[in-house]
């Protein structure tokens, strides 16, 4: 007896849709991780981008200070530097709340390099005050020395700020780069995942099918087709043939031990009319 023969055509059926809905699973499992993949890389790279939008924010209001620092040595009379200074404070005050966003975001990788901003920020703030002491101090923007210290503070300010501005530009650079990181690893996993799915489907299908050519010819069609034969022979009075498949646990077994009961009544009819006929 086949392996076939010892299930039902029930169960033969169901083993069918069993591999295909484990192929189906797995494909679901295989989705949902990657799906889980993708939008933990899409959070990380909106929390990069963020960050690095911050600190890029950073050197804008740096070099904006910067700008503002230049329009006071280039016309230190009164009313020009209450207007430059007013800017350069409010400057500053953007460039606080930036960069204790970007502070309060810090990863520890980051944490030194924004230490140190912070410490040329302390040193750009007491640079203005030297520059802002040295604009109080000029009566006239015709002389030579007063606007000269003026200028001197200010180059010496330039140099903090230009300090400041790489570190800034540092921090930006690098975390745009782990934005690039997490693309490319979102990437590669979209291609893994696909051609993962793809081949778990593919196998699955195959085996689906082949599994189930082998159940519908070998399991279910081959024996139908002989046990109607042998139906249609004992229907013709052929109570000689074989009955194959008695031992069959499926339907098709019980189909053949009806027709080997219907054989051996047919037998014991003709002894019966062979007996009557003596």
């Amino acid at each position: 007896m086949s392996v076939l023969a010892r299930f039902r055509i029930t169960t033969k059926i169901l083993s069918v849709i069993a591999i295909l809905g484990f192929v189906a699973v797995v494909i679901s499992g295989v989705a949902i991780v990657s799906l889980s993949h993708l939008s933990q890389a899409t959070d990380e790279m909106t929390d990069y981008s963020e960050r690095a939008l911050l600190a890029a924010r950073v050197d804008a209001s740096m070099l904006a200070v910067g700008r503002a620092q230049f329009r006071l040595v280039a016309d230190p009379r009164p009313a020009a530097r209450r207007e430059s200074q007013r800017q350069i404070e409010t400057e500053l005050a953007t460039l606080e709340t930036r960069l204790e966003a970007l502070e309060a975001t810090a990863t520890p990788q980051y944490r030194a390099s924004l230490d140190t901003v912070r410490k040329d920020l302390v040193l750009y703030r007491q640079g203005l005050e030297a520059v802002f002491e040295a604009a109080d101090k000029v009566t006239d923007v015709d002389a030579g020395a007063e606007v000269e210290a003026l200028r001197a503070a200010a180059a010496a300010n330039t140099v903090i700020a230009e300090d400041l501005r790489y570190h800034a530009s540092d921090i930006a650079e690098r975390l745009s780069q782990r934005v690039s990181e997490a693309s490319e690893a979102a990437t590669a996993e979209y291609h893994s995942s696909t051609t993962i799915i793809l081949a778990v489907a593919g196998v699955g299908i195959v085996a689906g099918l082949v599994l189930g050519a082998v159940i519908a010819h070998v399991g279910i069609g081959t024996p139908i087709r002989g046990i109607v034969e042998v139906l249609k022979r004992l229907a013709a009075a052929d109570y000689q043939t074989a009955v194959p498949g008695v031992d069959r646990v499926d339907e098709i077994g019980d189909v053949a031990r009806a027709a080997l009961i219907f054989k051996e009544n047919g037998l014991e009819a003709e002894r019966l009319r062979a007996e009557t006929a003596d």
